[in-house]
């Protein structure tokens, strides 16, 4: 079964840019691998290795992460316990989404990825998903969306929402659309070609989630569900 980064990283690889900050990936890496050194979690994260430690401090620093063993100098950081509960609990609130009947059921998703979002930026400082990301995953839910819309839904400031729109835009993964009776009004959705992937990393991600719920210990026709 795939990993969750490794789910992050095959939506990074399609899309061609950064999707997670690194403060993201260091606590998805711990969520799925458990404790780790510093140097395993490295890999996964882009930018300079002076930022990834900075990204270590601050999650330490505000009770993310735990620093459970310093043998050798080596430093073992793992998830807090709390921490680790509340994503258990994010990841069971999908249930609804994955078990739903209704062949348009992304809503709830929309829901979850905000407010997951909302809790790590008020509590802790740091975002999770990148503007970009923010925006294309808001389009592959919702179908097409204004201007006004999409920036009411991105928890970035505007100065990047709308560097990020544009640069989305020039790279043909969204399309832009004037509104006929008003070309001011302005309206986007997302290519084929990147509803296409999505559609594609969604099925990974399902395998995942899966995987991650323990199916052996849901009832069997929730399981029986999941699975087909």
């Amino acid at each position: 079964m795939p990993k969750f980064i490794e789910v992050l990283e095959n939506i990074e690889h399609s899309l061609g840019r950064d999707i997670c900050t690194c403060e993201h990936k260091i606590v998805v890496y711990l969520y799925d691998y458990g404790p780790s050194p510093a140097r395993a979690i490295r890999p996964f994260c882009t930018g300079s290795t002076s930022k990834f430690f900075d990204a270590l401090s601050k999650l330490a620093a505000c009770g993310v992460l735990e620093v459970i063993d310093e043998q050798a100098k080596i430093r073992i950081y793992r998830l807090a316990n709390e921490i680790a509960e509340m994503i258990d609990r994010q990841m069971l609130d999908l249930n609804d989404w994955f078990m739903s009947d209704s062949k348009d059921h992304t809503s709830s998703f929309s829901k979850e990825m905000r407010h997951s979002h909302d809790i790590v930026r008020n509590r802790f400082k740091s975002h999770t998903f990148y503007c970009d990301y923010q925006i294309i995953r808001y389009l592959y839910e919702m179908k097409r969306l204004s201007s006004s819309e999409l920036r009411d839904l991105c928890s970035w400031s505007s100065t990047i929402f709308y560097t990020s729109i544009e640069s989305i835009v020039e790279a043909g993964l969204v399309i832009k659309a004037h509104n006929p009776s008003d070309k001011r009004r302005v309206s986007y959705r997302l290519s084929r070609r990147t509803r296409k992937m999505l559609d594609a990393d969604l099925g990974m991600f399902r395998s995942w989630y899966i995987s991650k719920l323990n199916v052996a210990k849901l009832p069997v026709d929730m399981a029986d569900r999941l699975v087909n």
